[in-house]
């Protein structure tokens, strides 16, 4: 698969919960029946939807191995901060709630949520998105619940070979989210 191709998925996945579908007629595409819990202390992040990337500090980027920020070119209100090495990335964006994406799920054939797991990070709830064609190739997305009405979206995408799977970077960037939130 191409790089762009690569990219691309991604992001029609992580995009695909701002559509407006007509539901999915598979229950193979739904997502298990995950239950959210609510966000017990809200976070405010208005402050921070005209620059995502201050989301994550330089001193932070640097720690997380990502040399640079940039607007993302393919996601409104989202922030590219660039890996040390080519064509590795870590996106970080606004999206819905929780609920609302688990909602979403299954409502077209980009939005297969069947992989997705519930887990939390310093207490805040977050969905691990990542399916299986992107843990084989190494990337993550990790869906940030900050209130119950929005989350971020922090998705790792790492192209480059050799390809570290996991979703460390992902979940360490979203404890500092968090960090500067609070």
């Amino acid at each position: 698969m191409t790089r762009f191709a690569w990219v691309a998925a991604c992001l029609v996945l992580a995009a695909c919960a701002e559509a407006t579908v007509a539901p999915a007629t598979s229950s193979a595409e739904r997502a298990p029946d995950l239950v959210v819990p609510g966000v017990e202390r809200p976070l405010a992040a208005d402050g921070f939807k005209a620059d995502p990337c201050a989301l994550v500090p330089a001193e932070d980027r640097a720690a997380l191995g990502l040399s640079a920020a940039r607007a993302s070119d393919t996601v409104s209100a989202g922030c590219d901060l660039v890996a040390d090495g080519p064509d590795e990335f870590l996106r970080v964006s606004f999206n819905h709630g929780l609920q609302r994406l688990v909602d979403l799920c299954g409502t077209s054939a980009a939005a297969r949520c069947d992989s997705w797991r519930m887990t939390d990070v310093d207490g805040y709830p977050a969905i691990d998105a990542t399916s299986d064609l992107e843990e084989r190739n190494g990337s993550c997305r990790l869906f940030l619940g900050i209130s119950d009405a929005e989350s971020v979206l922090l998705a790792d995408i790492r192209v480059a070979k050799p390809r570290t799977a996991g979703c460390d970077r992902a979940r360490r960037a979203a404890g500092v989210v968090l960090g500067t939130l609070r």
